[in-house]
Parts: C-alpha cells; structure tokens; sequence
C-alpha cells in the first residue's frame, strides 16, 4: 500500500482518536475546573498527530524528528493520564483505555521511525 496523505498513517489516525477522546474527557465538569492540567494533557494529545502531520512529505530526516516529538508528547500525556488517575479523574478502566490508546500510538510511531531511518540510508 502506497502512503499518499498522513491521514492514511495508523500513527496519525491513532492519534486522533487519543485526542478526540481527551477532548471528551477534559469537558467533563469536575476535570474541566482545574484549568493548566486541562491545558497540559489537551496540548500533550494534539501534539502527536499535529507533528505527524507537520513531518509529512518532509524528508525522512526531518519527518524522523517530527516523530521523535510526537513520540515525547505521548510520553508526557501517559505521565499526565497517570496524574488524572491519582487524582481520581478517571475510573482505572478509563486509565487503562487512555494508555493503551497512547501506546499503540507511540508503538506505530516508533516502527515509522525505525522504517524511515532503514530506507534512508
């Protein structure tokens, strides 16, 4: 299969999905009060598709350190999810449900990563 567009990345569409569904989460009434975790984990979730999507149709070199972010930004949200469990913002199933929507996306990051550094050589 031909990549044609970013959109038809699995990383990408994976991130979407996380940041659509913190969205969600943050616009819940008891999370939405407390205004800079709302803005850290919202601005974690929008960062990976934003970058993969920014490194698109660059080089392999740069499109490689597009995701290198994206791949920290998924890091963060998961420290951040962790957080909101502490806290109690989210159910334990909830948790679970974010961080492995933000591994599999950091995984399928990863594996592009590593495919871009092989075929660039």
């Amino acid at each position: 299969m031909t990549i044609k567009s970013y959109r038809d990345l699995e990383c990408w569409q994976l991130g979407v999905q996380l940041r659509n569904e913190t969205l969600a989460f943050v616009a819940r009434r008891d999370v939405a009060r407390d205004l800079k975790f709302c803005d850290q984990l919202t601005d974690a979730a929008r960062s990976a598709p934003a970058n993969i999507a920014e490194g698109f149709g660059r080089s392999s070199r740069q499109f490689h350190r597009y995701l290198d972010i994206a791949i920290g930004s998924l890091q963060e949200f998961e420290t951040h999810i962790d957080e909101a469990l502490t806290r109690r913002m989210l159910t334990p199933e909830e948790h679970e449900h974010f961080r492995c929507l933000a591994k599999r996306a950091r995984l399928t990051s990863i594996r592009l990563a590593a495919y871009l550094r092989r075929n660039s050589k």
